[in-house]
């Protein structure tokens, strides 16, 4: 059964989001977890400069899915969450659809990462809606002040 976290950064920029991925993906990265992240092609552009200067004297390892080798990268940067890489981790940045697409079946956890703007928060709350009414494994984080917090 697929986990489903949802991640609302309350900072409206576009570049909270690019500040807060490293953190949520480092931990299961660093044990060996294979991560897919899909957005649009400008973000995956920012993601691919963020991952790359983390921490500024480390990086995470990546690469695009236009990009050779994609089916061998640690974490594979897409605009379709088709986890090239064999991903169990699927991070979905700014998702505005009110339904999930299909995953791929070695998926175990989908994270929805989005920021404040209503357009987001509205989609977001019909996709929880939809897992709630499915019985979905389902939690919620909000970020203030540089911390997570769950909510529900």
């Amino acid at each position: 059964m697929v986990a489903y976290q949802f991640y609302q950064v309350e900072d409206l920029s576009p570049a909270s989001l690019e500040a807060v991925l490293p953190d949520l993906i480092k931990e299961p990265f660093e044990a060996g977890t294979k991560i897919s992240i899909c957005s649009g092609p400008n973000r995956i552009k920012r993601f691919d400069d963020a991952l790359w200067s983390f921490e500024g004297d480390s990086f995470l390892a990546h690469g695009l899915a236009s990009g050779e080798y994609a089916e061998k990268q640690p974490i594979l940067l897409e605009s379709r969450p088709e986890a090239r890489n064999g991903a169990e981790i699927i991070v979905l940045v700014g998702f505005e659809k009110e339904n999930y697409p299909e995953f791929p079946a070695q998926v175990t956890t989908v994270i929805d990462l989005f920021n404040a703007v209503e357009i987001q928060k509205k989609s977001a709350r019909v996709r929880w809606k939809v897992l709630k009414e499915r019985g979905a494994e389902q939690s919620y984080f909000s970020r203030q002040d540089d911390t997570w917090a769950q909510k529900a």
